[in-house]
């Protein structure tokens, strides 16, 4: 479908995430920024980020501010980005991004827009650190003009916190479209990972956190290894957990049956994922997983647990299988499930895909998350007078 772009004048956005490592919030930032065009967009990263190699892979103008998130040149060097580059639009993909945001946007004047990829308290747990993030996350509101949520879930939880609704645009995370990326031989990925002929491969990707559920999957995969003896699952992350789940692999005996492949790129990760039978995701909170849209796209049968942004992309016995948060035993039941039944599998990935295809556009995303800047725009900026002065400030 092809998105008509709200409005064909350039626009001068700049992105930020301060990410040390690539996840969800890195993936929505580099789609964004590949698909504003005719805009100007930039995308303002930590030094030798993951996110800024693939920024400049992919040929998008990358601002480098520091070496670290606490580095005290980020303020000095955004304000010096934004006036330079005389930028209108300030978008923040994490809490880190959203501190220094809010600061050089009180600095310069420009526009404030925060980008949720998740609700912090439910993300760590309620624990001191998602209990911090949400305080600086409500904290900064006052420089905010306005707020994305990828998930009906982020977007409640603002509305609890006591943002108003018209602060609020609902957006979903998007994934770019792959023709036909599945390799005829699932055997020239699996060989290289040791993987047995005639195996049935169970993929999870994330970091190993608590809010990721990984240990709950673990739990289950006693109960499936037991039913269905050539099962494997392949954990594609990290994280500070990973001590304590390869720990638990080895009390529960599952060393043949569970490995973990640590971080890789999302490039080995598409290839991973070719290269599996079902794809898993047991998480205790989510937004709009990248990860799952990702698997979908390549028409994996998904099992995961009906939390977050989950259930508005998949449709439990419809797109995958969805369970209820923290049921282990739910989960091992409906990937024991999907390999005895590999025709209702195949049924299941190809319906994810064909919804992923439909609903889940870069344009789309692009296009709407335009519409929100041009709001901004127009209520902030009502002359290019006032817009000058701004900037001059």
């Amino acid at each position: 479908m092809k998105m008509p772009v709200a409005n064909q004048s350039e626009r001068h956005i700049l992105i930020i995430d301060l990410s040390k490592r690539f996840g969800g919030a890195s993936t929505r930032a580099l789609t964004l920024a590949r698909n504003l065009h005719p805009w100007r967009v930039s995308l303002v990263c930590l030094k030798d980020s993951p996110v800024a190699k693939a920024a400049e892979d992919l040929g998008i103008s990358v601002e480098v501010v520091g070496g670290s998130r606490v580095d005290p040149r980020i303020l000095f060097r955004l304000v010096s980005i934004i006036r330079k580059g005389s930028y209108e639009i300030l978008d923040t993909q994490n809490v880190q991004s959203q501190f220094w945001g809010s600061l050089a946007a009180w600095l310069t004047g420009i526009s404030l827009v925060s980008t949720l990829n998740s609700w912090y308290r439910y993300e760590h747990g309620g624990n001191w650190r998602g209990k911090l993030y949400t305080a600086i996350e409500l904290g900064t509101q006052w420089q905010t003009a306005h707020y994305i949520a990828v998930s009906e879930e982020v977007q409640a939880a603002l509305v609890s916190a006591g943002i108003q609704n018209d602060r609020i645009s609902l957006i979903r995370n998007a994934i770019e479209i792959v023709s036909d990326p599945t390799p005829q031989d699932q055997n020239e990925l699996r060989l290289p990972l040791g993987i047995a002929s005639g195996s049935i491969v169970c993929l999870a990707v994330g970091r190993l956190v608590w809010a990721k559920g990984f240990d709950l999957l673990i739990e289950s995969f006693a109960m499936v290894a037991k039913i269905v003896p050539n099962v494997i699952l392949l954990i594609v992350g990290d994280g500070p957990l990973r001590s304590k789940l390869e720990e638990q692999v080895q009390t529960l005996g599952l060393q043949q049956h569970i490995h973990f492949l640590g971080y890789h790129g999302r490039e080995f990760v598409l290839k991973i994922l070719s290269a599996g039978d079902i794809f898993v995701m047991p998480s205790r909170t989510e937004g709009t997983p990248l990860a799952l849209l990702e698997a979908a796209i390549l028409g994996l049968p998904i099992v995961a647990t009906h939390c977050g942004g989950i259930p508005e992309i998949v449709t439990n016995n419809s797109e995958a299988i969805l369970v209820s948060v923290g049921d282990s035993a739910g989960l091992s039941d409906s990937i024991v499930r999907l390999c005895r039944n590999p025709r209702y599998a195949r049924e299941l990935g190809m319906r994810a895909k064909l919804k992923v295809e439909r609903d889940f556009s870069p344009k789309v995303q692009a296009h709407n998350t335009q519409q929100v800047y041009l709001k901004i725009l127009e209520r902030s900026y009502p002359t290019s007078a006032t817009r000058n002065l701004i900037h001059d400030k």
